[in-house]
């Protein structure tokens, strides 16, 4: 507050800046509102969406870190098929093998072990192409998945 030569007090000219601020948006909103600025905000929204569509969103650095932290949070088995198995078409593994592999990861993370058909199912969702086969190894027929190998064995 200031004081007029007289001594009575007079608003200061000055504003916060927190005022000006709520000044300038209360303004850009109401010019925003007015009909004539609605469809030139309405047509610049659609072209918007016409590209949206067209390309989808943008893909950042920060938005597929994200996405990593919340797929390693969200879902372990993913992740481990990621970093120890491999796609190849002539690859295969033991079904029992790859199970007991990924409960040994589970348990060394202190992350829960799934039942040998809760991985069975979980395992052709992420990897629909692989398919269920026997084979003769030694004097055995095991089931194995076929199209997915070990990383470290297949990479020997």
């Amino acid at each position: 507050m200031r004081f007029s030569a007289a001594g009575s007090r007079c608003r200061s000219s000055a504003r916060s800046p927190l005022a000006a601020r709520e000044q300038s948006l209360a303004e850009l909103d109401a010019r925003l509102a007015d009909p004539e600025e609605l469809s030139g905000v309405l047509n610049k929204a659609l072209l918007a969406l016409e590209s949206l569509r067209k390309n989808g969103f943008t893909d950042c650095d920060s938005t597929r870190r994200a996405m990593d932290e919340f797929r390693q949070a969200t879902d372990p088995l993913s992740v481990w098929l990621d970093t120890a198995t491999v796609l190849l078409p002539r690859a295969f593994v033991v079904q029992d093998r790859l199970w007991q592999e990924y409960n040994k990861a589970c348990d060394a993370a202190g992350r829960p072990m799934l039942s040998k058909t809760a991985f069975g199912r979980a395992i052709k969702k992420l990897r629909p192409s692989i398919t269920d086969s026997r084979r003769s190894i030694g004097d055995e027929r095991p089931w194995v998945y076929v199209g997915i190998g070990l990383r470290a064995e297949v990479e020997r």
